[in-house]
């Protein structure tokens, strides 16, 4: 194996270590009333921009799989199970293959461009997948929260996205230059 692919999968070990913690550990520490402050996307698109779409769909199924076994959709498994599961690792899937897939895209034309549009996917698709999904199998039952919780939290996932991956990407493509 040569080193560009020893570098790749030890860097995705790294940013799946960071999915996970972000996602199990660091989204419980990071709340305000109701809402966790999510940043387990900012890892999530930094590696599908590395690395490719297929880097960001694993690094989403990992994100999925985290808010599943960690008991953070327990209240929705209870109200539909298959829907709940289905629901929570397309939507995470969905904000690491789609800014993948932009990133790719538009890189040639304009990085920067390229950056910001898969920094803002991420938690667009991520919060949009999951308004459509609690609406479709839920109904009634969240409306209120939808309105209240889901719109400010998105807010603040969108505006630390757009800061924090621009910044993180420029820095790794600047230390990479350097080795």
């Amino acid at each position: 194996m040569d080193n560009r692919k020893i570098r790749k999968l030890t860097t995705l070990a790294l940013l799946t270590a960071l999915v996970i913690l972000f996602q199990a550990y660091l989204a419980s520490l990071l709340t305000f009333w109701q809402l966790s402050l999510s940043l387990v996307l900012v890892p999530i698109v930094v590696g599908a921009c590395l690395f490719g779409p297929a880097a960001g769909a694993w690094l989403g199924f990992v994100f999925g799989m985290t808010v599943l076994l960690s008991g953070q959709a327990a209240m929705f498994l209870g109200l539909n199970a298959p829907g709940t599961i289905v629901m929570v690792l397309l939507k995470g899937i969905a904000a690491g293959l789609v800014p993948g897939l932009l990133y790719d895209g538009l890189c040639e034309k304009n990085q920067k461009s390229a950056v910001l549009a898969a920094a803002a996917a991420a938690p667009v698709l991520n919060t949009g997948l999951f308004v459509i999904g609690c609406l479709t199998l839920y109904g009634d039952n969240v409306k209120a929260l939808l309105t209240i919780f889901v719109l400010v939290n998105f807010a603040i996932e969108l505006a630390l996205n757009l800061v924090l991956n621009p910044t993180i990407l420029f820095l790794v493509k600047a230390w990479k230059k350097t080795r």
